[in-house]
């Protein structure tokens, strides 16, 4: 009787590292297994996901694209609430605690009950691939049994896994952005009256392998973990499939050439259709001013934007409103010749481009790492600038964004630079 591994996917850069993983350990002979993807997307009602219950379908088929060579089951479970994220029993009120338990319970047996329908029982379950789910702690005390293997979702997972076994909590970085230090003794009983009051926490999930594109620069930070590297060529082999069902990548390769690789970020469309469109105006002047050296020293010749899936609002009129750039090169955007909207490591192959630039997104990693000859730039002290003088140094959008672009330059510009030096991109001025 062959082993049941539960993938848990809910998004489709977690599903092309499990595929390349799963890529590799085939070719070292590991089979037996009954592969089994549990589909676990959550519903958002945030303004920004453009197009939400539209996209839905064309999301789930990105995430089941990259794993549907070797996937014996497809199980789509979805309970009801929008984001379950993290509790903490210390901070709640006594109400609060028995109706988050109440609603466990029931997200429970809704997932239990989709797994027997896929006749799935949770004690056969020997290995969980999970990526950042809202409901792996469910799944996870569903199969106390099984072996747990963390895949990234983003740059902040190689963060957790640099600190993972140390004294620094999850959440937290070195050099000031998040200065408290909790000893074990301390994490440990909150985590145990979690468990206590609402079944599970975050501890219930397991992680005895961290699997990571970036796995050498984790092994470099922090010797404490089991390690998994994925070679890019397997990560190579799988995009090439999948990009080989997709036929507007072939006509986006014929008509870019020379290309850089713009990704535009998602925070400006918070802020309504006028507002959003000023920010491509004003990404026009930055790039022009600051990057039309490095254009012109890469003979550039197009200019590919790229949004997030769920977060292309005015994106086709604000690329063309993007008058400086577009008098030069030929600037296009990806969406407009692949509808299913890859993250940008799916195209990477397809297009060979020469420049990529991002607000320090985690695909400027990973992209790095997959193509080293590829030239890296991050705008996000720009950005951040950007988004202080339109949301105002007060609001909750900037305050989490100064948090989150903190945290990376401290830990990958600062603390752990030798570590991570082949993929770190170059900062560009404010």
């Amino acid at each position: 009787m062959k082993k049941t591994r539960l993938l848990l996917i809910n998004n489709p850069i977690t599903a092309l590292w499990m595929a390349a993983w799963h890529l590799e350990l085939e070719r070292r002979g590991d089979d037996g297994w009954r592969n089994v993807a549990v589909y676990c997307f959550t519903d958002c009602d945030l303004p920004q996901y453009d197009g939400f219950e539209r996209k839905k379908p064309i999301y789930e088929a990105q995430c089941r694209t990259p794993v549907a060579t070797f996937v014996d089951d497809w199980v789509v479970c979805m309970p009801t609430r929008l984001s379950p994220g993290s509790f903490d029993v210390l901070s709640r009120q006594v109400l609060h605690v028995a109706r988050e338990r109440r609603t466990r319970r029931k997200e429970i047996e809704s997932i239990r009950r989709a797994l027997a329908e896929a006749r799935i029982d949770p004690d056969d379950v020997a290995e969980i691939w999970r990526g950042n789910g809202k409901y792996d702690q469910h799944i996870s005390w569903l199969c106390p049994a099984s072996r747990g293997v963390q895949f990234e979702h983003g740059i902040s997972d190689v963060r957790n896994a640099i600190v993972r076994n140390t004294t620094v909590i999850c959440s937290e970085v070195p050099l000031g952005w998040c200065p408290l230090v909790l000893i074990r003794p301390l994490r440990a009983l909150r985590e145990a009256l979690n468990r206590r009051a609402v079944l599970f926490s975050r501890s219930t999930v397991k992680c005895d392998q961290h699997v990571s594109l970036l796995g050498e620069g984790i092994g470099k930070a922090n010797a404490g973990i089991e390690l998994g590297s994925i070679q890019p060529r397997y990560i190579g082999s799988v995009c090439q499939r999948v990009m080989e069902h997709e036929s507007g990548t072939h006509a986006l390769a014929s008509v870019a050439q020379s290309v850089a690789l713009v990704l535009v970020e998602s925070l400006q469309s918070q802020a309504g259709k006028e507002d959003t469109l000023a920010f491509y105006e004003d990404l026009d002047q930055y790039l022009w001013e600051h990057c039309s050296e490095l254009f012109n020293k890469a003979s550039i010749r197009s200019i590919l934007f790229k949004t997030r899936f769920f977060h292309r609002t005015y994106a086709e009129e604000g690329v063309a409103r993007m008058s400086r750039l577009g008098a030069k090169y030929k600037c296009l955007l990806i969406s407009d010749f692949s509808p299913l909207n890859y993250p940008v490591e799916y195209y990477l192959s397809s297009i060979s481009p020469k420049i990529m630039i991002a607000s320090h997104s985690s695909s400027l990693f990973y992209c790095k790492r997959l193509s080293p000859g590829l030239a890296t730039y991050s705008y996000h002290r720009w950005y951040l600038n950007r988004c202080a003088a339109q949301f105002g140094q007060g609001s909750d959008v900037f305050r989490w964004l100064a948090y989150e672009l903190g945290w990376q330059e401290d830990v990958f510009h600062q603390a752990y630079r030798e570590c991570f030096k082949g993929e770190i991109p170059e900062l560009l001025p404010l």
